[in-house]
């Protein structure tokens, strides 16, 4: 893969990375607001404990994320970055565009969906 796409996708992995922890930290705050919340009623706990569960679920949506991204990262120095992981080819250049953070081509991607 050319230096000068790498480098472009580098980037965009890095602001992607910044954009995660940036969100991660407001559910965290978010979460700690619903959790001090002073609570009237058993329709507002309820609501309340809910909201604090779905903040709490996106938080490690976003760990997962943040995971790929910075794998991502990674494997840019080791020279690795762009090939896929199950079938050793190079990963589209229009997927790594749409997606900086993939380990596999689409083939290998959808097959590994269809056995899940």
């Amino acid at each position: 893969m050319q230096e000068r796409k790498i480098t472009v996708l580098h980037e965009a992995l890095q602001r992607k990375k910044d954009e995660i922890l940036e969100a991660h930290r407001k559910t965290r705050m978010n979460g700690r607001q619903a959790g001090h919340d002073e609570v009237q009623d058993e329709g507002d706990k309820a609501t309340s404990a809910h909201a604090r569960e779905f903040l709490f679920s996106l938080s490690e949506s976003e760990r997962r994320m943040l995971q790929q991204v910075e794998e991502a990262l990674a494997r840019i120095p080791e020279g690795n970055f762009g090939i896929c992981k199950e079938c050793g080819e190079p990963i589209e250049p229009k997927r790594l565009q749409a997606v900086p953070w993939a380990q596999r081509c689409l083939a290998c991607q959808e097959q590994q969906e269809q056995s899940a």
